[in-house]
């Protein structure tokens, strides 16, 4: 995992190894709690990098 945050480098997992950790967990939830409009569904739709109809709020 690279963490030169001096750099401005962003941490990243070695793909191989993210794979892997998918493959055994299978999926995960998460629970994000705010306000009416302040921006749950904005924030998992770009971790996701996706739209609505793939990750669901």
């Amino acid at each position: 995992m690279v963490t030169d945050h001096s750099a401005g480098i962003t941490p990243r997992m070695d793909p191989v190894k993210v794979r892997e950790h998918f493959d055994r967990i299978g999926y995960f939830r998460i629970l994000v709690i705010g306000r009416s409009n302040a921006g749950k569904t904005t924030i998992l739709q770009r971790i996701c990098v996706t739209g609505k109809a793939e990750c669901r709020a």
